[in-house]
């Protein structure tokens, strides 16, 4: 699983540094989309479903490059607080470390709606859940108002286990998220 992830972190890493070389250009040809950096913070809640149902609330970043008007692609990390009575503690904090991609349909000059996918890992950071960590995903759709401010409603997927004991969960939530990108 972590050569996994290392392998797609790699992946990701060439591409963003072959998009940042693109990007420094002088001129592009006519037929060449422009690439620039592109960065989101976003805030959100999960209403817990499914096995494993519980709530949560999102703050994540995504750092990464626009490519011309219909694509986007970056790293994310988050933080996502849970209220996780279970282990004895009032609250448990886990942190996603993610590859995101977005495909844009403009609207208009200041608006457009999009589709986002998020693909990566999760594991805990507080004392209960340190030992839980798995793999996450969450599609998503929403919309970019004045080319700043995006809202997206999605299914947030996080498969965590543990080596110690076995102990496998799957907690799934319907997030729904707010976010300024710049």
């Amino acid at each position: 699983m972590k050569t996994k992830f290392f392998t797609l972190f790699a992946l990701i890493s060439a591409l963003f540094i072959v998009s940042t070389t693109n990007a420094n250009a002088q001129e592009y040809p006519k037929n060449t989309a422009k690439v620039k950096y592109q960065g989101e913070i976003m805030s959100g809640f999960g209403f817990g479903i499914g096995e494993f149902a519980i709530d949560r609330v999102y703050v994540h970043t995504i750092q990464g490059v626009k490519i011309g008007r219909y694509f986007s692609t970056g790293l994310g990390i988050g933080v996502n607080i849970i209220p996780l009575y279970v282990f004895g503690s009032n609250t448990e904090v886990y942190m996603p470390i993610y590859v995101n991609a977005k495909g844009y349909l403009p609207l208009g000059k200041k608006s457009s709606l999009y589709l986002s996918f998020d693909l990566g890992g999760s594991f805990g950071v507080t004392y209960g859940a340190a030992e839980f960590r798995g793999f996450m995903c969450m599609p998503a759709v929403g919309v970019s108002i004045v080319n700043r401010v995006n809202i997206s409603f999605g299914y947030e997927l996080q498969r965590l286990s543990t080596g110690i004991s076995g102990l496998s969960v799957n907690m799934g939530a319907l997030a729904i998220k707010l976010g300024v990108r710049f």
